[in-house]
Formats: structure tokens, C-alpha cells, sequence
């Protein structure tokens, strides 16, 4: 028995996504991950079952749908959150612009690089074996 979750999610102005189809398109291999035009499609466990992550980007939104193999007992908002983590949704990138907009070294940094975030990987153990793996 398989299950589905989706949601939508509001994006911001000024979001960048280039910068997490670059960021989650990094494995040439595509062996977790895959990048189709807009769609990024990652595997993922999810209640312990294989499952699919696809988020499409649209001009202000990214509509995410999850196809589990096997029953979810977790609720959406699950997703929700764990699809604004990983498009650095949940970091208050405002205040660290107007506070360090007008700093000598950091500030021009910011100003060509406006709305830029820190991506996130889905779980903890995946940002380890990058950061060994590369």
C-alpha cells in the first residue's frame, strides 16, 4: 500500500531557485537526488518506508508532493516543515541583511547576493556524508 502527502508552499520575492536546484543537483550520478527543469526529486525515509520528495517551483510557490512506499502515520505538516527547512525557509535572512547590510566586508557581499540561504539536506546523516563525501 502506498500513500501520498503534498503541500503548497509561499515563496518569498526575492528567493532564489537557482541556488537549491544547484545545491541539491550537486551528485552527477543523481543517485538520491534529481534535477528536472524546475522539480527537484530526492529519496528520503519517511515512517521508515521509501519514499519520493518532488517539489516543483513555480514564480511564488513550490507545490511539494510525497509518494511513500507504504502507509504514513505522520501528519502533512510534517512535510510542510520539512520542506521549508530544506529550502531555508525557516532562517530570518531579513534581519541578517539590514543588520549587516551597511559592513564594510560583509555588506557587498549581501548586496549581490540578495535573498541567499543557507540550503539544508533532509536529514542530519545525509549533510554528515557530505561533508565526508563531498
Amino acid at each position: 500500500m502506498s500513500s501520498r502527502l503534498s503541500c503548497a508552499i509561499s515563496l518569498p520575492v526575492n528567493f532564489r531557485v537557482d541556488e537549491v536546484l544547484g545545491f541539491h543537483g550537486r551528485d552527477n550520478l543523481a543517485v538520491a537526488e534529481r534535477i528536472d527543469g524546475n522539480r527537484l526529486h530526492k529519496g528520503l525515509l519517511w515512517d521508515g518506508n521509501a519514499a519520493c520528495l518532488t517539489i516543483e517551483f513555480g514564480n511564488d510557490r513550490a507545490n511539494a508532493e510525497l509518494a511513500i512506499d507504504g502507509k504514513s502515520k505522520t501528519p502533512r505538516d510534517a512535510l510542510e516543515q520539512l520542506v521549508h527547512r530544506m529550502l531555508g525557509l525557516t532562517q530570518r535572512i531579513e534581519v541578517f541583511e539590514t543588520k549587516y547590510r551597511a559592513d564594510p566586508r560583509i555588506g557587498p557581499l549581501i548586496a549581490g547576493r540578495p535573498g541567499l540561504r543557507v540550503q539544508q539536506t533532509a536529514t542530519p546523516f545525509e549533510a554528515l556524508a557530505w561533508a565526508i563525501i563531498g
